[in-house]
């Protein structure tokens, strides 16, 4: 991951000045993001891209809800190339039995992002994450 974009991002999931939601990338009726949202609105903000345009630009906006799933311009821009990296941004616990609290709960360290944001943990935490596996 770029290591400007990853610490302004940690720094913006640390300053309150997001409020945290859950299951999709930004609520515009609630006004919360997730820490997934929060980089796709610093992208937004940089590029001078709209919200709607983001999201509703992908190929995926026919397939899936892809309010839930990171953009592909904003995985580029913020330089996700490593498996690794990509798996730690990964949906795809969906599949899942377990629920995403019950996974959260008992392999935190395996979880993804998404994971960690939507089974309660705060963004103080995942920005931790973001520090200690990006």
């Amino acid at each position: 991951m770029n290591k400007e974009i990853k610490a302004k991002w940690i720094e913006k999931l640390k300053s309150g000045e997001y409020k945290q939601g859950k299951d999709m990338l930004h609520n515009r009726f609630e006004n919360t993001f997730c820490c997934l949202g929060v980089l796709c609105d610093m992208y937004s903000k940089e590029k001078g891209v709209p919200w709607n345009n983001l999201i509703h630009n992908s190929p995926e906006s026919f397939m899936y809800n892809s309010e839930h799933y990171l953009p592909e311009e904003v995985i580029e821009w913020a330089g996700f190339d490593v498996e690794e990296e990509k798996k730690l941004i990964d949906h795809q616990y969906i599949y899942s039995s377990a629920s995403v609290e019950e996974l959260v709960e008992k392999t935190p360290n395996e979880c993804s992002l998404p994971q960690l944001n939507d089974g309660g943990k705060d963004f103080k935490y995942i920005s931790n994450v973001i520090d200690e596996r990006l």
